[in-house]
């Protein structure tokens, strides 16, 4: 059981990809925002990536935080990035896309895979809140997906081992499942047994000190609070219009 686990280590850092081949890691998923569910991360850190480190790497092309339905120019982005991490050698390209009802976006999918060259390409956890996550995985493998990451529908992939169970039983021969989740030393060969995968995605994080901003502590780099799961940070026009209207603009 032990030597037949794959694990997939995600990383935010040319430090963390350095760490995961030092430790055995078999596979990186490379995204930037841990804090949010995995963002993109930035071209440089793809290439210098690639060019120090001998695992395959899977990039997130994701734009933001939230929900994973879309506006044309997010979409169109998220191409642009598909396109550009291809041709800098990623092997695989991570990504999700829903209807505004929680659905599988069958047609976006289908043209953002036409932008991953010859990368392999993973459907991420918005499967995770798909209403019938079977029927999303057996469209998956009509579009010739490469990878699923799931909790199977859950908080923790342990939890939902019998929803990941069964779409390995149903699907795993066309699509390599990849449970993920909360996954942890004390759990991942029970997770492994009871879902019957092969496949283990691992965040691993834990938080590490810079104390350079604490010179100041009456400053704060980012917002007070994180966005809940359903919000995601952007301009908004009415405040800066009215900061325009203000100087005659």
């Amino acid at each position: 059981m032990k030597n037949r686990v794959s694990i997939e280590l995600c990383c935010g850092s040319l430090e963390d990809c350095k760490l995961a081949e030092r430790v055995g890691a078999d596979r990186i998923e490379l995204v930037s925002a841990h804090l949010l569910g995995g963002l993109t991360p930035s071209a440089g850190l793809v290439a210098l990536v690639k060019e120090q480190v001998s695992l395959p790497v899977s990039v997130m092309v994701r734009p933001r935080g939230a929900g994973f339905y879309y506006s044309d120019e997010d979409f169109s982005v998220m191409c642009e990035d598909a396109r550009r991490f291809s041709r800098m050698g990623a092997d695989g390209v991570v990504f999700g896309f829903l209807t505004a009802d929680g659905r599988l976006d069958y047609e976006r999918c289908a043209r953002f895979l036409e932008c991953t060259g010859g990368c392999e390409t993973v459907f991420h956890r918005a499967i995770d809140v798909t209403e019938n996550m079977l029927d999303a995985v057996s469209k998956l493998v009509s579009l010739g997906v490469t990878r699923v990451l799931t909790s199977g529908g859950c908080a923790d992939a342990l939890t939902g081992a019998p929803a990941i169970r069964a779409m390995q039983q149903m699907y795993g021969d066309r699509i390599q499942v990849l449970a993920g989740g909360g996954v942890r030393a004390g759990n991942i060969l029970r997770l492994a047994e009871e879902t019957g995968v092969s496949r283990v995605h691992l965040g691993g994080t834990a938080q590490v000190s810079d104390p350079s901003t604490l010179l100041n502590p009456t400053l704060n780099f980012g917002s007070s609070l994180p966005p809940s799961n359903d919000c995601y940070l952007a301009v908004n026009e009415t405040t800066v219009r009215g900061v325009m209207q203000v100087l005659g603009r």
